[in-house]
């Protein structure tokens, strides 16, 4: 995803949006470090922390003495592991870019209005994004938080990928639990354009209430993912003597 304002974050975004919309193909040798830094007027270490961090997102490979290869953005179902959206991202699709599609203040549905626990006069901050892998749509997502809840949220925080803990550390918050619920949906007007499909298209409509360590709920996001690109997956362990457990 796009980095803000340094030599090395303009590096990367350069390079990360070529790999992305595949100006740079898989198996595509990089320029090398030389090339790169006579081109973009930066030092040798400003460009291999780009690189660096374009390894860490899985979008190269180095090999010392032989130079710096584009590795395969993976297209098949991207599984999400026990929930955990943005760990499986980073490992399954390294890719993907968020774009806010809009941050503004409403008065939330009727339900959330009341799973909140507010009056009717009360606001929230709605934040809509968009997930993608080059320009093909993945997910998009919908989120509610009452506006005193949401006076550190920016169009830079809004975007990143680990938006919960930013967000939790910002705000000087603390979740205790996230309870899910996941259904297999058809693709209403809106989702058939944001994720580029039919209508009536099968996707997975998720929605998630973050609980506070008191049991209020903090923010309600609603997740609508295309069905050919996802799938969800849990583990469970079995404690001794007893049932299997999530």
């Amino acid at each position: 995803m796009p980095l803000e304002g340094t030599a090395y974050s303009k590096l990367y975004n350069h390079l990360h949006e070529r790999i992305v919309t595949r100006v740079y193909g898989p198996g595509d040798k990089l320029p090398s470090e030389r090339e790169l830094c006579d081109t973009f007027d930066v030092s040798r270490i400003t460009c291999r922390r780009a690189l660096s961090m374009l390894q860490d997102h899985g979008l190269i490979e180095r090999f010392p003495g032989i130079g710096t290869f584009v590795r395969e953005i993976r297209s098949h179902k991207v599984p999400i592991l026990d929930g955990d959206y943005s760990g499986s991202m980073r490992e399954q699709a390294p890719g993907m870019k968020r774009v806010l599609l809009s941050l503004e203040t409403v008065e939330p549905p009727d339900p959330y209005r009341e799973l909140f626990g507010m009056l009717r006069t009360d606001k929230c901050l709605k934040v809509e994004r968009l997930d993608q892998q080059g320009d093909e749509p993945l997910s998009y997502d919908r989120g509610y938080i009452p506006l005193p809840l949401s006076t550190s949220v920016d169009e830079v925080m809004a975007v990143q990928i680990d938006f919960l803990d930013l967000w939790m550390e910002k705000q000087g918050l603390s979740y205790s639990y996230i309870r899910s619920s996941v259904e297999a949906i058809e693709a209403d007007e809106t989702a058939a354009l944001r994720l580029e499909c039919p209508i009536r298209t099968p996707v997975l409509l998720t929605i998630d209430l973050i609980h506070s360590v008191d049991g209020k709920i903090l923010a309600i996001f609603e997740s609508v993912y295309r069905g050919d690109r996802f799938k969800i997956m849990s583990t469970k362990t079995k404690q001794q003597g007893g049932p299997a457990q999530a």
